[in-house]
């Protein structure tokens, strides 16, 4: 599939990996682990969307690898967490203001719109904290 329908929190990898990393928490399951790590995957290749939010945007796709760098201390993870943010902060408005990003239905919401890139150039400061607002606690 060459489409990005399938790389939103809501109905996609990334929310499939957010829930294997709390499963592996939980049940302290390593075959749940790497389960998430290979949805990270989809998101990291497929994962630069074309909205910004939490919900169905890069920002939410970000929390990805913040999750899976808690739970492993892999670096690796938080550079793609990182590379996420950077985008955002470096593009996003411009893309926005251009018509070729937009910020959902609502732009100023925490999950649709730049209210969640905002929530996580927030989690950025100290990553080791990150959670996916409400999902993850």
């Amino acid at each position: 599939m060459k489409s990005d329908e399938l790389v939103y929190w809501f109905h996609g990898a990334p929310g499939l990996a957010l829930t294997l990393v709390k499963a592996a928490e939980v049940f302290e399951n390593k075959e749940m682990i790497k389960a998430a790590i290979d949805a990270a995957k989809v998101v990291w290749t497929r994962g630069l969307l074309k909205k910004v939010g939490i919900c169905h945007g890069i920002s939410g796709n970000a929390y990805v690898f913040l999750s899976i760098y808690r739970m492993t201390g892999h670096v690796e993870y938080l550079h793609k967490a990182k590379a996420f943010a950077c985008f955002l902060l470096d593009r996003a408005h411009k893309l926005i203001s251009e018509g070729q990003m937009h910020g959902g239905v609502t732009p100023y919401s925490l999950f649709e719109g730049v209210g969640g890139m905002a929530y996580l150039f927030l989690d950025m400061t100290d990553p080791v904290y990150a959670r996916f607002p409400a999902y993850e606690l």
